[in-house]
């Protein structure tokens, strides 16, 4: 299972210079207070968008991370997403 989801259902706020695994760290934290932890284990990959940027909190085929340009999604999905 992909779950992608709109930060703004999950309300994390970004602030300048925030540590990239925090920041994964706290995403996580949110996906599971909203959805559960049933979910979050099921999904295979989890993508949380924002307005100009998704990050990566989970994935199965390749490292979490944050800040990917939402440009790129496209290219993300086709890349490390075994469909």
């Amino acid at each position: 299972m992909i779950a992608i989801v709109s930060n703004n259902k999950l309300g994390l706020l970004f602030t300048f210079g925030q540590d990239n695994n925090e920041i994964i760290d706290e995403l996580t934290e949110l996906f599971i207070q909203r959805y559960g932890a049933e979910t979050y284990g099921e999904a295979q990959v989890i993508l949380v968008t924002s307005e100009k940027f998704f990050h990566v909190i989970k994935n199965a085929y390749h490292l979490p991370g944050p800040y990917k340009l939402m440009s790129q999604l496209g290219e993300y999905i086709s890349r490390y997403i075994d469909l």
